[in-house]
């Protein structure tokens, strides 16, 4: 989960989210992109999405965008390439 307008992971944040019920979400920032990466269980992958959302929303934080699957990897990143294609992508309601 991309966040919007978080340009650096702190230990702030990451208590807020833990404390907000993200105790499954790592925080983590790479060349000024915050984000969150969840092993959350739900009945369905929509009912994890959307609960992850309503947990990091809740504390006031926007959320960019969702992607899901095999992480993309920097096209810098040497002898190194994702097997399977393109992570899909989900934008949050307005």
């Amino acid at each position: 989960m991309v966040l919007a307008d978080v340009l650096v992971a702190d230990e702030s944040l990451a208590d807020r989210l833990f404390e907000a019920g993200c105790d499954d979400g790592t925080l983590f920032s790479s060349e000024g992109v915050a984000a969150v990466g969840f092993a959350r269980e739900a009945e369905s992958l929509e009912d994890a999405v959307r609960s992850a959302i309503r947990d990091v929303t809740s504390l006031g934080v926007r959320v960019a965008r969702v992607e899901y699957g095999r992480p993309r990897l920097p096209e810098a990143t040497p002898n190194v390439r994702p097997a399977g294609g393109a992570c899909p992508t989900w934008l949050p309601s307005p």
